[in-house]
């Protein structure tokens, strides 16, 4: 923004994502998808914010603890792009000889 009472400028929600990973929050839901596609169809603000995907949502059931992301139009499984953490002795193994978005890392220690 240009001071504090301003719009937004132009092409800001571009600005820095060849550098940055785009964050949105992410909300997880404990219901059925069924039931939160339900309160999408009835409230055009909420389904706006999900399918234009300002906001990101999941759902987790109640009964059998799945978990499922919204994607498009629909919810589907949620598959963890990893299943072990890496461990370091410090942040600086992490990213060193490394560009781009790096993945999550536990430091231990020496």
């Amino acid at each position: 923004m240009e001071g504090a009472a301003s719009d937004l400028r132009a092409g800001l929600s571009q600005q820095m994502v060849e550098i940055h990973e785009p964050m949105r929050i992410l909300f997880v839901i404990e219901n059925t998808a069924d039931a939160f596609l339900s309160i999408m169809a009835r409230n055009p603000n909420i389904d706006l914010l999900v399918r234009n995907r300002w906001v990101q949502v999941a759902v987790l059931s109640p009964t059998s603890n799945e978990l499922q992301i919204f994607e498009g139009d629909r919810f589907v499984p949620y598959q963890p792009l990893a299943t072990t953490l890496t461990s370091v002795s410090n942040s600086h193994e992490c990213f060193k000889n490394r560009r781009g978005h790096l993945p999550f890392a536990a430091i231990v220690g020496s």
